[in-house]
C-alpha cells in the first residue's frame, strides 16, 4: 500500500491518491474529504506507482487520472467505500 498527499501547488487537482493492489483511491482539491475508489489496470497501477515515486511536478495527475478513466484503466469500484 502506498499513500501520497499532495498540496494545491503540487497538483491544482489531486489531493490525495491511496494504491492498494488493483484498487486506487482518490481525492480530489475540489472535495478533499470525499474519496472516490477506482479498480486500475495492473499497467496503470505500475506507471501511476512510478510517476508518484519520481517527481509529481513533471506530471499533470489531472489530466493522467482523466485520461485513465477514458480509457478504462481506473474504473469506479464498489470494493471499498
Amino acid at each position: 500500500m502506498s499513500l501520497s498527499v499532495f498540496t494545491k501547488t503540487q497538483s491544482s487537482a489531486i489531493s490525495m491518491i491511496e494504491i492498494e493492489g488493483n484498487l486506487v483511491d482518490i481525492a480530489f482539491q475540489s472535495a478533499p474529504g470525499k474519496v472516490y475508489t477506482f479498480a486500475s489496470t495492473p499497467e496503470f497501477t505500475e506507471a501511476l506507482q512510478l510517476i508518484i515515486n519520481g517527481n509529481v511536478e513533471d506530471v499533470s495527475l489531472g489530466s493522467l487520472i482523466a485520461t485513465a478513466r477514458k480509457n478504462n484503466q481506473l474504473t469506479y469500484s464498489t470494493q471499498r467505500g
